[in-house]
């Protein structure tokens, strides 16, 4: 009963910053088709590259609709931490030879990933809403398709549509 209500109270509240301060959110589309959205973000905080320092992003996550299931990816992030604010979430993981390992991620639990994790969000509860943090952004960054033994394409060659960065209030390059 107080999962519930905690998860509820927070995915309000998530939405409530995203309609309060829409300059700071944005809604991802999938991959392959822009019509249908994928992910609500809503960026808390962007530290930018400043000399020996790494960048560093922090967002507000809930995914809107599943993934496809034929793609996974990799982020354009080195390295990559979450914690589960409310719900949870299933993600498939796979490796370089295509192994699989299912990964259950609940309300106040927390995992890393980094620029070679190779995943995809197959299923998660309504209210869930994650906390992400991106470090230091590459361009080495792309999609697999699973049912030809995890063919790599960049994300210029496999997204259909560029949505504006937060970080920099522009077009993701």
């Amino acid at each position: 009963m107080i999962a519930r209500f905690w998860d509820s109270l927070i995915s309000a509240f998530c939405w409530w910053l995203c309609a309060a301060m829409p300059h700071r959110a944005r809604v991802i589309p999938h991959a392959e088709d822009p019509t249908q959205p994928l992910l609500q973000q809503f960026l808390l905080y962007h530290r930018p590259v400043n000399g020996m320092k790494p960048s560093i992003s922090v967002y507000l996550q809930h995914f809107l609709t599943p993934e496809s299931p034929r793609f996974a990816h990799r982020h354009r992030w080195h390295r990559m931490r979450s914690f589960v604010l409310s719900g949870l979430f299933v993600e498939d993981r796979f490796s370089c030879k295509g192994y699989l390992c299912t990964n259950l991620h609940k309300r106040f639990t927390t995992y890393s990933m980094n620029k070679d994790t190779i995943h995809n969000v197959c299923l998660w509860h309504r209210h869930c809403w994650t906390v992400f943090v991106g470090i230091s952004a590459t361009e080495d960054w792309g999609y697999y398709d699973i049912e030809h033994g995890l063919r790599f394409s960049t994300w210029r060659e496999h997204i259909k549509q560029r949505v504006p960065a937060l970080e920099a209030g522009t077009v993701s390059q």
